[in-house]
């Protein structure tokens, strides 16, 4: 109630932390993102899928070590929404990392406005996710096998990392008493850009960060000086299983949707170079010229390769799309994730 979440969330939420010890900032991203009171949802465009695979590639991640099947239990998910998770869990990474909304919506295609109320509204849910975790784990007991550092805190960090666009390491300076994520990007912006950084400055350093004192800048380098012991800038820097996404090698060009509905369309062959394809909501004519087919549907005039020119290929026995058809028959439910199998899990069969 305090937070203005569904009961599903909080389950969602509970179960997680109680089954999974190890997690990544990517993985908290994901779980907020997997949540039905996440806002907005950012689908992804079967076009997305080769750019989003290199934008997980190599991230650390425990989830993306398992199955699709296994994600879509543990987040009770079909597989298209949990690609919009990954996307959006992909935009919130970026986001802390570039600290610029227009930036990362250009490099996701998305708009600046979503990046920024899905910032504030994963902020508002880490703060619950926050909340669940104080209330189902003691403090004392809640170090990960990943650098040995305490859940409660990677939570806390991440919370500020989203608020602000922090890195993980702009983030160590929020240890010290007074620094918050509005200080540490201004300090950043000084290139002052983690705890060791700041524990090398002098007063005078400080001097040129506007509305720092003296007195509270000596106050920071001391006690910067004394957390290196324990903290450091690579305190947050995660050491877990990068991602090895299963690359679907699909050409960007044929979509799955379309080449399976093209299964169920009949061609006929009326005269030489034309082509009548029927099956679906009304036939359509198809025209072979100088080598290339052109198709009369609405679909093909906006540039796509539709499903009546993929229904004569594979008449004509085409060996690329029988590669294709065995692909999309194939089961991968043991494998690593893959987003091609998330993507196509929902298509239409008609």
């Amino acid at each position: 109630v305090r937070h203005f979440i569904a009961p599903e969330t909080v389950l969602l939420f509970q179960n997680i932390l109680d089954e999974q010890k190890e997690l990544t900032f990517l993985d908290l991203l994901f779980i907020i993102s997997s949540a039905s009171d996440c806002e907005p949802v950012l689908p992804v465009d079967f076009e997305e899928l080769e750019e989003l695979e290199g934008m997980l590639q190599n991230e650390p991640s425990f989830l993306l070590q398992k199955t699709a099947p296994e994600l879509k239990q543990i987040l009770n998910l079909p597989g298209k929404r949990l690609l919009a998770s990954l996307k959006m869990a992909a935009i919130l990474r970026t986001w802390t990392r570039l600290s610029n909304a227009e930036a990362v919506a250009e490099q996701n295609n998305c708009y600046a406005f979503e990046v920024t109320q899905l910032c504030q509204n994963v902020g508002r849910l880490l703060l619950a996710l926050n909340s669940i975790f104080e209330k189902s784990e003691p403090k004392t007991n809640t170090e990960t096998d990943s650098g040995n550092i305490p859940m409660y805190e990677k939570i806390h960090a991440l919370t500020r990392m989203v608020a602000q666009g922090l890195d993980e390491e702009t983030v160590t300076l929020t240890f010290l008493k007074g620094v918050g994520a509005k200080t540490a990007k201004q300090l950043r912006e000084h290139d002052i850009s983690n705890i060791e950084a700041l524990a090398l400055c002098t007063v005078e350093d400080l001097a040129i960060v506007p509305r720092i004192p003296p007195e509270r800048a000596r106050l920071w380098i001391e006690s910067a000086t004394e957390l290196l012991s324990t903290r450091s800038a690579i305190y947050f820097r995660e050491s877990g299983p990068r991602v090895a996404l299963v690359s679907p090698d699909w050409p960007t060009e044929i979509d799955p949707y379309r080449l399976r509905r093209a299964l169920d369309l009949q061609v006929e062959n009326h005269e030489a170079g034309l082509y009548i394809v029927s099956g679906g909501l009304e036939p359509h004519q198809v025209t072979f010229h100088e080598g290339v087919l052109f198709c009369d549907c609405l679909d093909h005039q906006k540039g796509h390769v539709c499903k009546h020119i993929l229904a004569i290929r594979l008449k004509r026995g085409e060996p690329k799309l029988k590669k294709l058809i065995r692909k999309l028959n194939q089961s991968n439910k043991a494998t690593p994730v893959n987003l091609f199998d998330l993507w196509f899990s929902q298509a239409p069969t008609h």
